[in-house]
């Protein structure tokens, strides 16, 4: 009876320790945090207090937290070390169900595979979020955190001093990942895609900022590299980087990319050092992006090769290249340009702005000014007889022919920006390499050729599989508004749509518009920007009538 009743306790205190989390405290209750590990079980959280900790930890197929005392204070994140003395990766998640690695620094680790050196995931499922990586090499892919067959949320990290031949920050290998509000900066590969590179694999890269990696010595492929995967690639910050922006490679019909509301900006080195298109296959859609000040020695802005993309509603200014287009190199692609802004981009006198080689192609809406040189080249490749037309555009028709058609609706004018960018010569006009961009405004004042002068039908019947008239501008405002007040809603020609009555661009229309056009009322609309937008109805005179029809506006919205 007595050892029935020891049998029944024993069973219940085993039923409550399979159902309670335990906290395991380092260097509290144990020395290392490898010995924590071994102790702990399945939904065990392991806290580790400030210090330097130097293991090679591995989580032996357990699901558990692993944080420091306080994730969300910086101090004791950066006071929280593990480091892995180049002695293999720093922690290693294999066959985990479920892991959280959370306010920690995580340093110093050494691969000599593709499995990564800070954090590696295999055939495990993590949220990586909160951590300093810092300072790990891997001698193939994956110097911070490498993920196959996994599943991964990878937030809030700053990913810093990273060394790989390609994918010194995050490589992902068919895996699923939502990466999101991390800095990844200052990493280095020699070849290219230093900051995320992923392959066969699916997910979101959402508000990053990618900043300052190096690609070799002349810089390779951009830092963030996409090889036959689904992404939807948003509000990322990518700037100052030796290798560009976005790489983009599909093989096969079941993926596809899109390229969304990112800022790639000021980055540098040999390829398109925006985005960079390739692959017969799968589709990508590069919507709503600004492309700016970005150097090339070869195409400065965006190059696809052997691929079909739709690309839309982005302002892609004040970019330059040595040789090659300006703003676009389309080589044996049937690319789709709707709604897009193109001006003050650079290259040698004797290159086109866009150049097609090969291929059937469209350009809608859009607008051309300010660039180097605005004609759009189009050339057989190959034996290929190439077509690329172009309609209802601010567009010149320098070199018609040649397999380029100019459709109707198309407008040789200035388009009226608030404020269109330039170039600063430092004082040496006669020396362009000095030259810097200073960005401008791109908003239609009242007025603007532009408004209204678009078509909604965007269709190209060579290129039926990628047709798109985005929903809503750069801004976010709805992408087909009745501009000009004239019963009739008509797309815009450029990236941003025009709401009559938002003075000062701001896209909604209230008692801030009504009294900026009081504080201008009776100025000359010529003397000055703010003057040119109070004068809504575009007569040449800021008045009651446009009081009145700021006061319309603002009644129709409310």
């Amino acid at each position: 009876m007595k050892a029935m009743k020891c049998l029944f306790l024993s069973c219940i205190l085993l039923s409550y320790r399979t159902c309670t989390a335990e906290i395991l405290e380092v260097p509290g209750r144990y020395a290392a945090i490898q010995d924590a590990i071994l102790a702990a079980a399945d939904s065990d959280t392991v806290i580790v207090s400030p210090g330097t900790y130097r293991e090679n930890i591995d989580s032996r197929g357990k699901s558990l937290t692993l944080r420091s005392t306080d994730p969300s204070d910086p101090s004791i994140v950066a006071s929280t070390v593990i480091d892995g003395g180049q002695a293999g990766p720093v922690i290693t998640l294999n066959e985990v169900a479920s892991a959280t690695i959370a306010g920690l620094t995580i340093r110093s680790g050494y691969s000599q595979s593709e499995r990564g050196a800070g954090i590696v995931c295999l055939n495990s499922n993590a949220t990586i979020t909160g951590n300093i990586i810092e300072g790990n090499r891997c001698a193939v892919q994956g110097g911070a955190i490498s993920c196959t067959y996994s599943a991964a949320i990878i937030s809030g990290n700053r990913i810093t001093a990273n060394e790989a031949p390609s994918a010194a920050g995050i490589f992902l290998m068919k895996s699923a990942a939502d990466v999101s509000a991390n800095t990844i900066a200052d990493n280095t590969s020699a070849g290219g895609m230093t900051a995320i590179m992923a392959a066969d694999s699916s997910g979101n890269i959402h508000g990053n900022t990618i900043a300052g990696n190096e690609s070799g010595e002349t810089g390779g492929l951009p830092p963030l590299g996409l090889l036959d995967c689904s992404f939807d690639v948003a509000e990322n910050v990518i700037t100052q980087n030796n290798g560009g922006g976005v790489y983009v490679s599909c093989s096969t019909y079941s993926r596809t990319a899109i390229v969304r509301s990112n800022a790639i900006v000021n980055n540098f080195g040999v390829f398109a050092k925006g985005l960079y298109l390739v692959g017969p296959k799968g589709s990508a859609f590069i919507i709503g992006n600004t492309i700016v000040g970005n150097e090339s020695s070869h195409n400065s802005a965006i190059k696809c090769r052997e691929s079909n993309p739709v690309i839309a509603g982005n302002v892609v200014v004040g970019n330059r290249s040595e040789s090659g287009a300006a703003v676009l190199r389309a080589h044996k692609s049937n690319v789709c340009l709707v709604g897009n802004t193109f001006c003050a981009n650079m290259s040698r006198p004797d290159v086109s702005v866009i150049r097609f080689e090969g291929g059937y192609s469209s350009v809608v809406n859009c607008v051309f000014r300010g660039n180097k040189r605005e004609d759009i080249k189009v050339e057989p490749y190959l034996g290929d007889e190439g077509k690329a037309t172009v309609s209802h555009s601010i567009a010149r028709a320098t070199s018609p022919g040649g397999g380029l058609i100019f459709g109707p609706g198309n407008i040789d004018a200035d388009p009226l920006f608030v404020d269109p960018g330039h170039w600063d010569d430092a004082g040496t006009p006669s020396d362009p390499s000095d030259d810097t961009f200073i960005p401008g405004d791109y908003h239609l004042l009242p007025g603007s050729p532009c408004i209204d002068a678009g078509t909604n039908d965007v269709d190209n019947p060579d290129t039926p599989e990628v047709e798109t008239l985005a929903a809503t501008d750069i801004s976010g405002l709805p992408r087909v508004i009745d501009g000009d007040l004239d019963g009739t809603a008509t797309v815009d020609i450029g990236a941003y749509e025009h709401l009559p009555g938002d003075v000062n661009y701001d896209g909604k229309v209230n008692v801030l518009d009504l009294l900026i056009v009081r504080n201008s009322l009776g100025r000359d609309p010529a003397s000055s920007n703010d003057a040119r937008k109070a004068d809504v109805n575009a007569d040449g005179a800021v008045n009651v009538e446009d009081l009145l029809a700021v006061r319309g506006e603002l009644k129709m919205k409310n």
